[in-house]
């Protein structure tokens, strides 16, 4: 998804007031309180995968101000598999896409996208 595509799946959400375009994947602690001072942010929230940069938790500023909160993965629906059944379908026709449900990848979404993305490594 692009960044567009995902902030539009985001303002859906009836929880959700405003989003913050733009946001570096690792905030350092002054961006976090700049901000929290600019939008008024009450929540920073992710998914319950790991997301850990050089050996560092990304969201560990956001937690320590107790402002962080993680939403459990839907059992059943995994964003590798859908990337994937995409691919497939891409590469190999429709008719591929009957059996891809059945296959499990052993790629994170990320590096299977550019594993298998036109602009990928080769």
């Amino acid at each position: 998804m692009s960044d567009d595509e995902r902030i539009a799946a985001v303002e859906a959400c009836r929880f959700v007031d405003e989003i913050v375009p733009n946001v570096p994947y690792v905030m350092t602690e002054e961006y976090l309180v700049s901000i929290i001072e600019k939008y008024k942010i009450d929540l920073v929230v992710h998914g319950d995968d790991p997301c850990i940069v050089d050996g560092r938790d990304v969201y560990a500023t956001a937690k320590a101000r107790g402002m962080y909160r993680e939403i459990s993965r839907t059992e059943g629906i995994s964003t590798t598999d859908i990337i994937g059944r995409l691919l497939s379908v891409s590469h190999c026709g429709p008719e591929s896409a009957i059996e891809a449900p059945c296959r499990r990848s052993p790629f994170t979404t990320t590096s299977m996208f550019q594993a298998f993305s036109d602009s990928g490594p080769t």
